[in-house]
């Protein structure tokens, strides 16, 4: 009973959560073959002992963090007294990844039909439903990664709720990685013009009078007039600034110091994820650096932000050293 308790409000928690809107990003197609130990429920019995089962599951990901599954499952419970409880089915999840990356811890919630044969007869359709916790641990860039899982699944048999738990590891094979989606991306090259020579475009220069010779940064300003803040945290896929940084005091006192002195803040990402998503999370993560500093007395008008998501890199993107330095936050100064 008190696991029952524990499955519904485990259930009633995962749908409230679901309601978020999914946006609008590139879709992926995946297919995760597993196999599992079932740990049997106790008041089946004592002849019916734990068994072994397999489950293939095709998903759509919707984004970087929902995704719907439909698995096709079977498994067996060993009987002391008789004929093996063998069971087969098809169940529909929805998966919420609460990460991005490396390592990707995920829940789940869903349902779906198993049915049942014992003494070499077929018995009833019987009504699932699961909730699970698990981990992806990406192994190749294209997405590949093992997918290990734990999930509690409560099964209606002739009147009777039995709570089952399976114990499952698997791989995650995507089929539409996206570096060839990627790589069949037009190249479209781009229509500017540049009055001051400086190799920016006029929409991005944001210092259009730099003198001819001036060394100058992504932006349009000079070389010495822009900070790499280093030491900031943010939450993952998050905008939310958990740690300024010294440099960042620094900027402050700055700030206050003098205060006709207006900046620019940039975002920049590396090339993981979709390159609207690091576009987006770019620019928050500017404007989060930019709160930061308008909590602490700043005027918002001396401060603005842009972001340049993944596409102005300063490193390899291909290795951890190269996408930690390019996940940065530069300040501009603008006067």
């Amino acid at each position: 009973m008190i696991k029952q308790l524990a499955f519904g409000a485990a259930l009633s928690a995962f749908a409230f959560g679901a309601q978020a809107e999914f946006e609008d990003t590139k879709y992926n197609w995946y297919i995760d073959p597993m196999v599992f130990y079932s740990i049997a429920d106790d008041d089946r019995g004592p002849d019916i002992e734990d068994g072994a089962g397999a489950r293939i599951i095709f998903g759509k990901r919707f984004n970087q963090h929902w995704s719907l599954e439909a698995g096709f499952v079977g498994d067996q419970l060993a009987n002391d007294a008789g004929d093996d409880l063998s069971r087969a089915g098809l169940t529909v999840d929805l998966r919420y990844d609460l990460s991005d990356g490396g390592l990707t811890p995920f829940i789940l919630a869903g349902g779906g039909i198993l049915a049942d044969r014992t003494d070499g007869q077929d018995g009833e359709n019987n009504t699932v439903l699961n909730v699970g916790l698990g981990l992806l641990w990406q192994f190749h860039r294209n997405g590949t990664a093992i997918r290990s899982e734990v999930r509690a699944k409560q099964i209606n048999e002739e009147n009777d709720d039995f709570l089952d738990l399976d114990i499952g590891v698997g791989i995650h094979i995507p089929l539409d990685p996206e570096s060839t989606v990627a790589a069949t991306k037009p190249i479209v090259a781009p229509v500017s013009t540049d009055d001051d020579q400086d190799g920016v475009p006029n929409e991005a220069d944001r210092c259009p009078q730099t003198p001819p010779s001036t060394r100058v940064d992504a932006v349009g300003c000079k070389i010495a007039d822009t900070l790499t803040i280093r030491g900031l945290n943010f939450a993952r896929n998050s905008a939310e600034l958990t740690l300024g940084g010294p440099q960042l005091e620094q900027l402050l006192v700055a700030l206050k110091r003098y205060p006709d002195m207006r900046i620019l803040i940039a975002g920049h990402t590396d090339s993981r994820s979709t390159e609207a998503y690091n576009q987006t999370l770019s620019e928050k993560r500017a404007g989060g650096v930019k709160a930061w500093l308008v909590e602490r007395g700043v005027a918002a008008g001396r401060v603005e932000t842009t972001g340049f998501g993944e596409s102005r890199p300063i490193a390899d993107n291909s290795t951890a050293e190269g996408r930690a330095q390019n996940r940065r936050v530069e300040v501009h100064i603008l006067r």
